[in-house]
């Protein structure tokens, strides 16, 4: 492993948990996009929120944004996995040698999405044939399921190896998911910039606070237990402590409990109870991120192997 993992870990689910989030906006205020050739036919569709024109106007610009967003860290985190491995050929015989290993799931997982997310990207840029509108739904199901495997993956992947006891917690995949859905909200509020989507009265960006404030309760929650599960063997415990108060504490305290949950926190709840205001938005969603990667860094640094 490298840094290069480090960089995969958290684009990877931070592009996942993008493009889950949009898909679940693209279906909830967007179904006119979704399902459009539908709308042309003059279906219920035209009683959804997205059938204003104004609305339409913006929702179809965040998830144009989004979507190419995702698109992008998707592809970044998939090239910083690419070159740890060093060997092409090592990437090739994952496709023509598949197996029921985490790799191997892993790397069609996101395979599948880095498609679909490619797809949705594309339809919302271009003009399609009909034909291929309609495949739309059915490529924002498909990877809205690999998304949610890949926001998974990673956790389960680094739980795998039993010769690092920190981490050796089930609880780390649902850290790393939650971790994964935080920077992926965080992700489409940077795109929400200045599209002035108050304006839409959908209130989408006070639902994307009050849910991005419960999914950082539940990551701290999650991170609590995760760090009691892994102090009760001798090497967990000696991370750790690298990780409160050691050479890691930097990273992890600072970096990611206090930037990464606590301040965005305190600002999610300000703000999804006061007037909008996109620079708290800015703040939040960069903080977020920052703390997603500080997480990764920090758990990374501070694994100390067994002698299995």
């Amino acid at each position: 492993m490298s840094q290069l993992i480090v960089a995969y870990l958290f684009l990877g689910g931070a592009g996942a948990g993008a493009f889950a989030v949009l898909a679940c906006i693209d279906f909830r205020y967007c179904r006119s996009s979704a399902f459009s050739f539908r709308a042309r036919r003059g279906s219920a569709c035209s009683a959804g929120l997205y059938s204003q024109p104004v609305e339409k106007r913006y929702f179809a610009t965040l998830t144009k944004r989004g979507y190419a967003a995702s698109f992008v860290v998707l592809a970044l985190g998939a090239i910083c996995l690419l070159a740890d491995l060093g060997r092409p050929e090592i990437a090739y015989m994952l496709f023509t040698q598949p197996t029921l290993s985490y790799i191997s799931v892993g790397t069609y997982s996101l395979t599948a999405l880095l498609l679909c997310v490619a797809f949705v990207a594309a339809a919302g840029c271009f003009s399609l044939p009909g034909s291929l509108d309609r495949i739309k739904p059915m490529a924002l199901v498909i990877g809205f399921a690999a998304a949610l495997l890949v926001m998974t993956y990673t956790g389960v992947f680094l739980q795998s190896m039993k010769s690092i006891a920190l981490w050796n917690s089930p609880w780390l995949i649902a850290l790393f998911f939650l971790s994964a859905l935080s920077t992926g909200i965080a992700l489409v509020m940077l795109c929400s910039i200045s599209l002035n989507l108050d304006r839409t009265k959908t209130g989408i960006l006070q639902r994307l606070a009050k849910t991005d404030l419960v999914v950082i309760v539940l990551e701290f929650a999650a991170c609590a237990v995760y760090l009691i599960t892994v102090s009760g063997t001798s090497l967990g415990a000696q991370s750790v402590k690298r990780l409160i108060a050691g050479d890691n504490a930097l990273v992890f305290m600072a970096g990611f409990v206090v930037c990464g949950l606590a301040v965005p926190g305190i600002m999610n709840a300000v703000s999804a109870r006061k007037q909008h205001d996109e620079r708290i938005d800015l703040a939040i969603a960069c903080l977020v991120l920052l703390g997603g990667f500080c997480l990764r860094l920090s758990l990374f640094d501070a694994r100390i192997h067994s002698s299995m």
